[in-house]
């Protein structure tokens, strides 16, 4: 119903990227509802420790936990960090991202094209990759995946930015699969045992936004 408000009291939340924009507006708004948050940051501590010292004056708790999601070990180590932290995981919403650098299709170079695959679209593999036996164990998980935007707005025609690591995200997600990474954009899937899978599109850079790891 409009405006009713959901309970998560007994759950945990981790949210990579939370550091600023909206992984932070996230993270505030999932403990207000009563979950244990983990607040993923890479470059961004100052701004998730803020949050956190926010969150818990409100009475909520969390946890910051600091990882370079390209690095396999980080970001496994991330999830195991947040399960001893929490005790479990209910909920992952993989908002890390970074534009890195805007370049038009034609200029973009191969070492480029593999960072941005990396930063967006491998570090939400390898973190989910992670997750998921958590997310099975809790009966009723689910894994929200910020697509952000289009992948290439036709006029510029530009490759990388949030344009190009959304079109990587949503277009592995979008063929349907018999594995835990298949979902549809926009929609929910429930292959994790009674756990589900969502893409979201927030508005194209909305005001105060930043893109970060």
């Amino acid at each position: 119903m409009p405006g009713e408000t959901v309970s998560l009291a007994g759950r945990a939340a981790l949210i990579t990227g939370a550091g600023t924009g909206i992984g932070r507006a996230i993270a505030n708004a999932l403990a207000d509802a009563g979950a244990f948050v983990g607040l993923h940051c890479h470059r961004s501590v100052e701004g998730a420790n803020e949050t956190l010292n926010a969150i818990r004056s409100r009475g909520g708790n969390g946890v910051v936990l600091s990882a370079d999601l390209v690095i396999a070990d980080q970001a496994t180590q991330l999830v195991d960090q947040f399960v001893v932290a929490a005790g479990r995981l209910d909920i992952l919403i993989n908002n890390a991202g970074s534009p890195i650098e805007r370049q038009r299709i034609e200029d973009c170079s191969l070492e480029l094209w593999r960072q941005v695959l990396d930063v967006n679209l491998t570090s939400a593999f390898l973190v989910t990759q992670r997750a998921i036996p958590h997310l099975k164990a809790s009966g009723n998980g689910a894994i929200v995946n910020n697509e952000r935007s289009r992948s290439i707005r036709r006029r510029e025609r530009r490759l990388t930015g949030p344009h190009s690591h959304v079109g990587s995200r949503v277009g592995a997600q979008r063929p349907r699969q018999r594995d835990h990474a298949g979902c549809h954009r926009n929609s929910s899937s429930r292959s994790l045992h009674n756990s589900r899978t969502n893409g979201t599109v927030p508005p194209r850079n909305p005001a105060g936004t930043q893109w970060q790891r």
